[in-house]
């Protein structure tokens, strides 16, 4: 038998053909671009670098759903629920208190993994009573107010709360009693903030 010589011309009749094959490279981006509540609003507001949020939702608010949103080929799931990306989830249910929905987000590679936590308080108060706010007046001075009067029922007390840092919602001062049909409270805006925010409670 003749030993191979890699040297020896081709036999005719016969391609000799060289070729390569290029792997596809995987991502592995494991973050999330976009990520949307059915109720209420995220604290702190949505950034692809943070992974834990939390937001607070009244007693008749019962379940919520999620929209998460990525930018590559990544594997979503939703408390351990599969998702395609840009999808709404099912909907999820809210105990009284403190809730948690975890979105997983999986790399195209499969080599990291993200996980972003919401916080979801379901407040266990009674929800505001529905009354008609008939008058907001803001006032001059050195230190910025605002009167507000709304409709009100008679021996009812009720309870101004504005909507803080931490987005939850803190009392401004003591009750204020019922002054008939109609009452007025004043209130010191904080000049800290862009917004003031601020409901009132019939207790």
């Amino acid at each position: 038998m003749e030993a191979y010589d890699p040297d020896a011309p081709l036999v005719e009749g016969f391609v000799s053909e060289e070729f390569s094959i290029t792997q596809p490279v995987l991502s592995s981006d494991a973050t999330l671009v976009g990520l949307d509540i059915s109720s209420g609003n995220l604290n702190p507001t949505f950034d692809q670098s943070t992974v834990d949020y939390s937001t607070h939702t009244l007693r008749s608010v019962s379940d919520m759903t999620v929209r998460p949103t990525a930018s590559v080929l990544t594997k979503l799931s939703v408390n351990g629920v599969p998702l395609a990306s840009g999808a709404t989830s099912d909907s999820i249910a809210l105990e009284l208190g403190q809730n948690s929905i975890d979105v997983q987000v999986t790399s195209e590679d499969g080599k990291n993994v993200n996980l972003y936590t919401i916080i979801v308080t379901r407040t266990n108060a009674a929800d505001p009573a529905g009354f008609a706010i008939t008058n907001i007046e803001l006032l001059d001075g050195i230190v910025p107010k605002l009167r507000l009067t709304w409709e009100s029922e008679p021996g009812a007390t009720y309870t101004v709360e504005h909507l803080n840092e931490e987005r939850s919602w803190e009392s401004v001062g003591a009750d204020q009693p019922s002054e008939g049909e109609s009452t007025s409270v004043e209130v010191i805006l904080s000049p800290s903030s862009d917004a003031n925010l601020l409901r009132i409670k019939q207790n």
